[in-house]
């Protein structure tokens, strides 16, 4: 194992560990991240008509995307 300069690790519980501490920290901010959108979503579509048009237009992303997959 090599740290980010190129040298030899030292201690390779060490590198798991940094490794490991800073994975966790990204997973967790952002699932805390990706649920208060989704609280702050399900609110605000709650009302009228959002959830409709929320549901076209996100179809409609899903046929653009589709179509660009296809003719790459």
């Amino acid at each position: 194992m090599v740290n980010a300069v190129g040298q030899p690790v030292a201690d390779i519980g060490q590198h798991l560990g940094v490794v490991s501490a800073v994975l966790a920290a990204f997973g967790l901010g952002s699932n805390l991240t990706y649920a208060l959108v989704g609280s702050v979503l399900r609110r605000w579509l709650g009302r009228g008509a959002r959830l409709l048009w929320f549901n076209r237009s996100l179809a409609l992303v899903l046929v653009f995307t589709a179509a660009w997959m296809v003719a790459v």
